[in-house]
């Protein structure tokens, strides 16, 4: 399996995965369209020509960006998936001289192992709470 920056040809997949996943209340659903216009942000690993994971960095600031839409097929949890495309996330993030990066997670054993802290609501840019509800309990982050 491959870890590669996501495609055009990977929006059905990637809305598949991010589904699934929404309509069980693990993570915020994204339409086709979002997807679509965001697929530059986003990474998926490849099982062959499949996306069996994906993940996106999205850019919040100069300083911060944030690992969302983190989502891996039942079939293939427990292989690494998650971890390789969050760490794909922070080796971008790093590329970009982004000073810290943070996730939304219901995952937060994963983000610790990785190095992830909880964080406080101040540690996050103010420009998050114009487009999204918070749960503090739920945000992890680095300094990079």
């Amino acid at each position: 399996m491959k870890i590669t920056n996501a495609t055009l040809e990977d929006i059905n997949s990637i809305h598949d995965l991010i589904y699934s996943n929404a309509m069980k209340g693990l993570m915020l659903y994204r339409t086709r369209e979002e997807i679509a216009y965001r697929i530059r942000d986003y990474f998926v690993c490849r099982e062959g020509k499949r996306a069996v994971g994906c993940t996106g960095l999205k850019i919040w600031d100069k300083n911060s960006g944030e690992i969302y839409a983190l989502a891996v097929d039942p079939k293939y949890t427990g292989k690494g998936i998650g971890r390789s495309l969050v760490k794909a996330c922070m080796k971008d993030a790093k590329a970009l001289k982004l000073q810290r990066i943070f996730a939304l997670t219901y995952r937060q054993e994963m983000f610790i192992k990785l190095g992830f802290k909880k964080l406080v609501l101040r540690d996050l840019p103010k420009k998050i709470f114009t487009e999204k509800t918070v749960n503090v309990d739920r945000a992890y982050g680095m300094k990079l």
